[in-house]
């Protein structure tokens, strides 16, 4: 069930409540949980909630350097206009590859 933020215009209070949708409305025509005063409950519009995450993540990062040292590998191998070679040849560098453990 979703959770709504609730304010009341007397008393400035704050609270939240988990709510089914059908009833998100319900709490603005009841009074007030804390003040008791009727017709002052409004829904209060705050932040999302945030989602902690690590902005400073890149592939290097997560595979210990070895993103950078397969694309390397595979722009020497392959090299840059890969769609101008035949498909056996690209096969055939595959094999080159073999030995970067990419995903441990």
């Amino acid at each position: 069930m979703p959770i709504y933020d609730y304010r009341c215009e007397k008393c400035e209070e704050l609270w939240e409540e988990s709510l089914p949708m059908s009833k998100m409305n319900s709490p603005t025509k009841k009074a007030c949980p804390h003040c008791e005063k009727s017709g002052c409950v409004v829904k209060h519009v705050g932040g999302f909630p945030g989602v902690a995450t690590d902005q400073t993540l890149t592939a290097d990062k997560k595979s210990g350097g070895q993103w950078s040292e397969l694309m390397s590998r595979m722009t020497n191998v392959v090299g840059r206009d890969y769609k101008s070679q035949p498909r056996q040849s690209l096969r055939e560098n595959r094999n080159s590859l073999e030995g970067l453990n990419y995903y441990k």
